[in-house]
C-alpha cells in the first residue's frame, strides 16, 4: 500500500474514531440530563394532589367558585351547569393545581407572620376517589424580581412556597371564567345581508363577482349594496361590519338577568345588528347582536348575542360607527363622516 493511501486510511481512521467519541460523549450527556430530570421528579414538592381533581372550589376576596366535572368528564359550574365556561380557562386552573411548589418550609413563627391564620384564599378539591385536599395561600413576598406566595395544607406542619402560576388564578370571579365568543366570527364570502335597527334602519346586501388580476388569475370580490348603491369602499361600512361580523366581546357582565336588569343595561330597547349568513355546513343562518347602554364608567357597552342568557360588555370605541348610523341612518352618517373627512 502506497504512503499516500496509508495516510488516506489513517484520516479515515481517525474521523470514524472521533465520531464514535462524539457519539458516546453524548449519550453520556443524554444519560446525565435524564437522571438529573428523574432526580427532579421524584423531589418535587406536591402541594397535596395524588391525582386530578373531578371538584375544585376556592374562596378569595372576589367572593366563592365552585366547578364540578359532569358525567362526561366536562367542567361545570356547580350552582349551574348550563353556565358557558371557558373550558380553556378552567383547564388552565386544573393543570396548574399539579404543578410543585417552589419549596417547603419549616413553621418559624405565627401562622399570622405567613397570612395563614386568616388566609386570603381557601382552595378545596376532591378526586374521584373522594380523596380531599385544603390548601389555605397567605401572604404574598418578593424574592429578587419573583413574587411567590405562603401556602399551608390543612392540618399541615410546614410551609409551601407557591409561585405566581397557581395563585393568580384563584382570584378569578365565574363572570371571569366565563366563554366570551357567544356569536360566530363570520366571513365576508359568507354574508347575504347585514341590517343595523335602531331609530333608523339600514340594510345592506352583498353579490359577489368573479374578476382576473393583473396575471389572468380568477379571484372574487364582494360587493356592498345600500338602497341599491355600491358602498363597498366606504370605511364607514369597513368599520361596521367589522364588529357585527366578528364582535369583541370583552367580559361577562350578567348571567341569566331578569328584566329590571336588562332593562337597566338598556337592552329591553336595543340597537340590533343581524347578519344573514351561509354558515360553514353550508345551511343559511342569522346572528343578532343587541346594543344596550353604557356601563357606569362609560367605557363599554351592554350587549346580548341573538337573545341570549348572557350580557357582555364591548369597547365602547368600537360600536360608536354602528350606534350612530342606528341613530341617523346610513346615508346621514356618511355624509357627516365626508364634511368631517373634508374639514379635517
Amino acid at each position: 500500500m502506497s504512503k499516500k493511501k496509508q495516510r488516506q486510511l489513517l484520516l479515515l481512521l481517525g474521523c470514524l474514531a472521533a465520531a464514535v467519541l462524539i457519539l458516546v460523549a453524548v449519550l453520556l450527556y443524554n444519560r446525565h440530563l435524564a437522571a438529573q430530570e428523574a432526580a427532579a421528579a421524584s423531589d418535587s414538592i406536591s402541594i397535596g394532589l395524588s391525582t386530578e381533581p373531578t371538584e375544585v372550589r376556592w374562596t378569595s376576596a372576589t367572593g366563592t367558585v365552585a366547578l364540578v366535572q359532569d358525567g362526561e368528564g366536562n367542567w361545570t359550574w356547580a350552582e349551574d351547569a348550563d353556565f358557558p365556561l371557558n373550558t380553556t380557562t378552567v383547564q388552565a386552573i386544573v393543570t396548574a393545581l399539579s404543578n410543585p411548589a417552589q419549596r417547603e418550609i419549616e413553621i418559624a413563627d405565627s401562622l399570622e407572620a405567613y397570612g395563614l391564620a386568616e388566609p386570603s384564599i381557601t382552595l378545596e378539591t376532591v378526586d374521584s376517589e373522594g380523596s380531599q385536599l385544603q390548601l389555605l395561600i397567605g401572604n404574598s413576598f418578593t424574592e429578587g424580581s419573583e413574587e411567590y406566595y405562603y401556602a399551608m395544607r390543612s392540618g399541615g406542619d410546614t410551609i409551601l412556597i407557591l409561585d405566581t402560576t397557581l395563585v393568580g388564578q384563584l382570584t378569578e370571579t365565574i363572570n371571569d371564567l366565563a366563554d366570551t365568543s357567544p356569536l360566530d366570527s363570520i366571513d365576508e364570502s359568507q354574508v347575504t345581508s347585514l341590517t343595523i335597527q335602531g331609530a333608523q334602519e339600514s340594510s345592506f346586501t352583498v353579490q359577489s363577482e368573479t374578476v382576473e388580476d393583473e396575471e389572468g388569475n380568477e379571484e372574487t370580490e364582494y360587493h356592498w349594496y345600500n338602497n341599491g348603491t355600491d358602498v363597498t369602499s366606504s370605511t364607514l361600512l369597513s368599520s361596521i361590519t367589522e364588529e357585527a361580523l366578528d364582535p369583541t366581546f370583552i367580559s361577562l357582565a350578567y348571567w341569566k338577568p331578569d328584566e329590571a336588569t336588562l332593562a337597566a343595561c338598556g337592552l329591553d330597547t336595543p340597537i340590533t345588528a343581524t347578519v344573514i349568513y351561509t354558515d360553514d355546513d353550508g345551511n343559511a343562518a342569522h346572528q343578532t347582536l343587541s346594543i344596550g347602554g353604557l356601563d357606569e364608567n362609560g367605557s363599554y357597552y351592554y350587549c346580548s348575542a341573538d337573545g341570549g342568557q348572557s350580557v357582555y360588555l364591548i369597547g365602547a370605541a368600537s360600536l360608536t360607527d354602528i350606534i350612530t348610523v342606528a341613530n341617523s341612518g346610513f346615508d346621514a352618517a356618511q355624509e357627516a363622516a365626508d364634511t368631517a373627512d373634508t374639514e379635517a
